[in-house]
């Protein structure tokens, strides 16, 4: 993977993602705005990893340590996120994709 910030979004997208129905590469490439391509290389990455896996319907699925990491990185958002909202910035200039 390029680099851990990297990572990090697309893990927290698919996690996301995940809650809203099945994940697929073009939904990750909407939601992250990137090509396709990018979205399968990094894909095949995070599956070295040990991060993601996709099902015979090629759906991608995060293994046990990539939703761990998920998990921290939404609470890292939302926790960012509000103390942004607390110091008076408006909620639509807040960061996307949050939970």
């Amino acid at each position: 993977m390029k680099s851990k910030r990297t990572t990090e979004d697309y893990l927290k997208t698919i996690y996301v993602l995940s809650y809203r129905g099945e994940v697929r590469c073009c939904h990750l490439a909407e939601s992250l705005s990137v090509s396709r391509p990018t979205v399968s290389v990094s894909v095949q990455a995070l599956i070295k990893e040990g991060l993601v896996y996709m099902d015979e319907q090629k759906n991608l699925h995060l293994t046990k340590q990539g939703i761990e990491i998920a998990r921290a990185v939404a609470v890292k958002y939302q926790v960012l996120r509000e103390l942004l909202i607390n110091l008076g910035v408006d909620e639509k200039n807040c960061i996307r994709r949050c939970l």
